[in-house]
Formats: C-alpha cells, sequence, structure tokens
C-alpha cells in the first residue's frame, strides 16, 4: 500500500500534479506601496529573436529602461516617463504579480518552448521573484501584453 501510494504521488508530481503543489505552497508576495526599485523581466524561445529581457531600474530619481535582445550590440536604453514607471506598478497590480513570487514550474516532457524569469524589488525590500519554462501563473499571457506594449514605444528596430 505505501509503495502504491509513493508511487501515485510521484507521478502526480512528474505528470503536473506538481503545479498544483507548488501553487498551494508558493504563496506570493504582500502586496507594497512602497515604490519600485528594480523590474527585470527575461524571456527565451526557440529562436534567437525570442531571446530578449527588460530591465528598468531607479536610479537617482530617474527610471532607466533596458531593453537586450539576443544580439548585444543592438542593446537599447531610455530614461522612462514618471507616468510610464506608474503604468508598470499598476500593471503588477492588476495582473497580481505579488501572487507570482515563488512560481517554479516546468514542463520536463517539453523538448523546446519557452522559459522566462522574473524579478521585481521594491525601496521597503519587498521581492518578487519567478520563473517557469513552458509553465506560467495564470495572469502571465496578458500581464506580458501590457508590458510590452508599456515598454514598445522606449525600442527602436534595429537597422539593417
Amino acid at each position: 500500500m505505501r509503495l502504491k501510494i509513493l508511487l501515485i504521488t510521484a507521478a502526480l508530481l512528474l505528470f503536473g500534479g506538481g503545479a498544483w503543489f507548488a501553487s498551494q505552497n508558493a504563496g506570493g508576495a504582500k502586496p507594497t506601496a512602497a515604490p519600485l526599485t528594480s523590474f527585470d523581466y527575461s524571456h527565451r524561445g526557440a529562436s534567437t529573436d525570442s531571446f530578449y529581457s527588460y530591465e528598468v531600474a531607479e536610479s537617482e530619481n530617474e527610471y532607466v529602461f533596458r531593453f537586450r535582445p539576443f544580439r548585444e550590440d543592438d542593446e537599447q536604453s531610455a530614461i522612462m516617463s514618471t507616468e510610464d514607471a506608474t503604468a508598470l506598478m499598476e500593471i503588477i497590480n492588476h495582473h497580481n504579480l505579488w501572487k507570482w513570487h515563488g512560481f517554479s514550474q516546468s514542463d520536463p516532457l517539453m523538448m523546446d518552448g519557452t522559459s522566462f524569469s522574473l524579478r521585481v524589488a521594491f525601496a521597503d525590500g519587498t521581492v518578487i521573484e519567478a520563473k517557469g519554462s513552458n509553465r506560467y501563473p495564470s495572469t502571465y499571457s496578458a500581464a506580458c501584453a501590457e508590458i510590452a506594449t508599456l515598454f514598445s514605444k522606449y525600442i527602436k528596430e534595429p537597422e539593417n
């Protein structure tokens, strides 16, 4: 009987039950009203065109935005407007990125696909950290679409 329970538990963790278990134990970060100090998001896919990262860092009362595509010579940076920094916080709150904290899931059966990592830090020490490979928090797609739209004004197409 013990062996049967152990085998069922192992199968659930290996084939999808792990996602439920991890979501039940992640807990999430507690929302804060503290100012954003950094935002780091990376996306990796099957093609080099889908390797990129967005970084926002607070520096001397300004927010510096950096876009890092696969090719390092195409890296771009700009000063973000205060309105866009506020809009980023609104996206974080609207999509409950607080609940993403502790998310760390992958699909071991998927050979190709996409993965992400996220780290958001606030002035009071609160941190949101999440990562996934072919598994994502429930609000992932909508949040990433809004973030990409927000940052698109700071990204110029590379000249050939």
